[in-house]
């Protein structure tokens, strides 16, 4: 899956990323998955 970050200044694009990268990070279903070491390769594409 690929999200558009909405710009196309590079030095907010790079502040966009930063801000959905910890917003991935946060989600509880990438914890669940990702935490306990046993994502599958399905999950790890799907993310």
């Amino acid at each position: 899956m690929s999200r558009s970050l909405e710009t196309t200044v590079l030095s907010v694009a790079k502040l966009k990323l930063a801000d959905l990268e910890k917003e991935e990070r946060t989600r509880p279903e990438n914890h669940k998955q990702f935490g306990s070491g046993k994502a599958t390769f399905d999950d790890l594409v799907a993310s």
